[in-house]
């Protein structure tokens, strides 16, 4: 019984610490008109982590602690690669209008 509450505690503490390491950054996406880009790709490069922006270009994302790498594509734009800072909850990402015919 006791190496089943310390097998339960210690399965907990992991559980704990890797939640603790993930944080939620939040922004919009946007033209060269400065209007939300719908339907964007935001991706934590590296990661199997992502999500897609809103009517209004914005959208949340859980990416890991620290800094971190997001890659946002959408049709007609090309890929754009930003870094976010630790400290960074909050970013605006201008997208570049794709100009292949």
């Amino acid at each position: 019984m006791k190496r089943h509450l310390t097998m339960l505690g210690l399965a907990l503490l992991s559980y704990l610490s890797a939640i603790s390491q993930n944080r939620s950054v939040s922004g919009v996406v946007t033209d060269a008109a400065n209007k939300g880009v719908a339907a964007a790709t935001v991706k934590v490069k590296g990661k199997s982590i992502s999500t897609i922006t809103d009517a209004e270009g914005r959208f949340t994302i859980n990416a890991p602690a620290g800094n971190t790498t997001l890659e946002v594509t959408s049709v007609g734009f090309n890929l754009v690669s930003i870094e976010v800072g630790a400290n960074d909850n909050n970013v605006v990402i201008a997208m570049v209008t794709n100009n292949q015919d």
